[in-house]
């Protein structure tokens, strides 16, 4: 039975456990901004008031991403029209600036997100916290993410599609940091045990959040059945080498039609 929008959003309320985090923090590759844009339509849809934006850069948010946008590089500017808007809207996407006149925005450093949320203008914020470039698996830099020290979750997504495909840029980002910390020679197929070992290497994913038992992990583009059990086995995989209990929850589910999300019992 194909699930309702209804089970899919009590679904991701209950996975990021939104009745108590409200400051949250997506990085990763393969949909962060579909997750964002999901939570953020949930939540406005319920009637909260909420934020979404970036700590680095993003996308020009699509008109279904977004009821209204907000750009300058003064943060109090800013909070003062946000509080207006907010007479109007339940969502809005805030940015700093526009980033060398592409179509992407520059976002607030955590720092000044942090001030944002002390002013309690929104029920929620909701930030990217880094740039995947389109490709489904993110290896991060020394400065990747950028992220809060007092955000209440953080939620690492990844893009089941990349398992099997070839070890290259065009299915990772940061190619060439991804294979220098696995040795791996390009062109051979990505396994699970690629993903796991950069998902825990010690400048990797997990040591990235500054806070062990608030990381979730969301795979995205589980379209069909072969992509459901790969999930399931990458799951196995993320839990069984988990040696710190550093993940919270995993969660699987696919945005497309027909959409759904499922979350996966530890």
């Amino acid at each position: 039975m194909i699930p309702s929008d209804q089970t899919i959003d009590v679904t991701l309320f209950d996975f990021l456990s939104l009745n108590k985090n409200r400051y949250i923090y997506i990085f990763g590759g393969g949909g962060k901004t579909t997750l964002m844009s999901r939570c953020a339509l949930l939540l406005s849809q319920r009637g909260f008031r909420t934020i979404t934006t970036t700590s680095t850069k993003i996308l020009y948010p699509q008109n279904q991403e977004r009821e209204s946008i907000i750009i300058h590089p003064d943060l109090q500017t800013v909070i003062t029209r946000s509080k207006l808007a907010f007479k109007k809207y339940k969502h809005l996407t805030i940015a700093k600036g526009h980033f060398d006149n592409q179509n992407k925005l520059i976002g607030f450093a955590p720092e000044e997100l942090d001030l944002l949320w002390k002013e309690k203008i929104a029920d929620y914020l909701i930030v990217e916290g880094d740039g995947a470039a389109g490709r489904p698996l993110k290896v991060h830099a020394d400065h990747e993410p950028v992220l809060s020290n007092h955000a209440d979750v953080f939620c690492a997504v990844f893009g089941i599609e990349t398992i099997g495909k070839p070890f290259n840029s065009q299915y990772v980002h940061r190619f060439e940091l991804a294979r220098t910390r696995l040795q791996k020679e390009p062109m051979s197929p990505i396994s699970l045990s690629d993903v796991t070992r950069l998902f825990f290497h010690s400048k990797g994913t997990c040591n990235r959040v500054p806070t062990r038992d608030k990381l979730n992990v969301f795979i995205n583009k589980c379209d069909k059945y072969e992509d459901r059990q790969l999930a399931l086995k990458l799951s196995r995989t993320l839990r069984k080498e988990d040696h710190n209990h550093q993940i919270n929850k995993i969660a699987m589910g696919c945005f497309l039609s027909p959409a759904w999300v499922e979350e996966i019992p530890g």
